[in-house]
């Protein structure tokens, strides 16, 4: 009797060791499937910039081709961050004098004072508005671009909070301005209050931005500059505004918009809509493939850290 209940017991055993064997193989197996799954798609995903899934591929196929960029045009376009961590190394050949396209709506310190045309446009635009709205037209533009050589003196010469060091200073990009005042025989400071004020309320418009905000200085790490103002382009300019956030903010949040993922979508002030994504670098080649869409109007702009962000007019 006792013989007959160890055969059970060590038949029981012997069922139950088998039965851990069989579990600890199935999950064996289930891991190396899911891990074999990842390694693919990971892999499918790094080969493919616009696609992780079956969705993301009919979508390229359907709406959207790739359009080849070289990767130097991550130091290029309106939407560029030059700061004190990310210097500028475009260049400024397109670079135009103000005065020779400019408004009768303000006036230029220097004949040679000179920016990126789109700014220039997008200027005469704003303060014609401007002059229209106030009846004030003592605008004077008292600096916008400047060469490598420039920004070294004045930083030699000033103060190291309020002038940007050689190769980190938006006005070595074009896309920079400062505002002064001159009435036509004296000059004076822009501080952006009263009357003047307009312009902060109303320069996303125009695709303006207050580059040193109030209470932004831990971000931007330069101190409030109500006079100094950069180009960004409408749709940017406009969530910027409307968010109160900075360009360094705004350029961090670009990451969170992958063309695989979800993309930004912007109605501005003039019911226009703009989809907006971002593209990062291929780091194994001398050019990015980036996709844009077929049959809409589209900009490409560095950021001039990592990637390209992709601007659609939809």
């Amino acid at each position: 009797m006792s013989y007959g209940n160890g055969k059970r017991v060590g038949l029981t055993v012997l069922l139950s060791i088998i039965t851990i064997i069989a579990v600890i193989a199935v999950v064996t197996g289930v891991w190396y499937k899911v891990k074999g799954f990842d390694e693919i798609n990971h892999s499918f995903s790094s080969e493919i910039v616009s696609s992780s899934n079956a969705d993301d591929l009919n979508k390229l196929g359907k709406d959207y081709v790739f359009t080849q960029v070289s990767n130097s045009q991550i130091n290029a376009g309106d939407l560029i961050l030059v700061n004190n961590y990310y210097e500028y190394k475009g260049d400024s050949s397109d670079i135009a004098v103000i005065y020779e396209s400019k408004n009768e709506f303000y006036s230029v310190s220097s004949y040679e004072d000179s920016a990126k045309p789109v700014l220039i446009e997008n200027l005469n635009l704003m303060l014609k508005d401007f002059v229209t709205a106030t009846n004030k037209n003592d605008i004077n533009i008292i600096s916008a671009f400047r060469t490598r050589e420039l920004q070294q003196q004045l930083y030699d010469e000033g103060d190291a909070e309020y002038v940007a060091r050689p190769g980190h200073s938006e006005h070595e990009t074009g896309y920079a301005v400062d505002f002064g005042l001159y009435d036509g025989q004296y000059s004076s400071q822009f501080d952006g209050v009263g009357e003047y004020e307009w312009i902060s309320k109303n320069c996303y418009k125009f695709g303006f931005i207050l580059r040193y905000p109030l209470d932004m200085e831990s971000v931007t790490q330069i101190k409030y500059e109500p006079w100094h103002y950069r180009y960004v382009g409408r749709p940017h300019a406009y969530y910027i505004w409307e968010n109160g956030i900075c360009l360094e903010q705004y350029i961090e949040l670009m990451r969170m918009y992958p063309f695989n993922g979800e993309h930004l979508l912007i109605t501005d002030y003039n019911a226009e809509m703009y989809e907006i994504y971002y593209v990062s670098k291929d780091m194994e080649s001398e050019f990015t493939q980036v996709p844009v869409p077929k049959d809409k109007s589209y900009t490409i702009s560095g950021d001039n850290i990592g990637g390209f962000i992709v601007t659609v007019k939809v």
